[in-house]
């Protein structure tokens, strides 16, 4: 906490993000995911 959270508040740490998809295209996130080629993290947009 006292070494990494003040990185992550001052946004020089940040997750990496493979792709964003609609809550409702969640099955073809969940394809790219088993397909295994992803890096980062796969989103599912609730609302904009």
């Amino acid at each position: 906490m006292r070494d990494l959270w003040p990185l992550i508040e001052h946004g020089q740490v940040r997750p990496l993000i493979d792709s964003e998809y609609a809550l409702a295209d969640a099955a073809k996130a969940h394809a790219h995911m088993e397909e295994g080629q992803h890096i980062g993290k796969i989103m599912l947009k609730v609302a904009e």
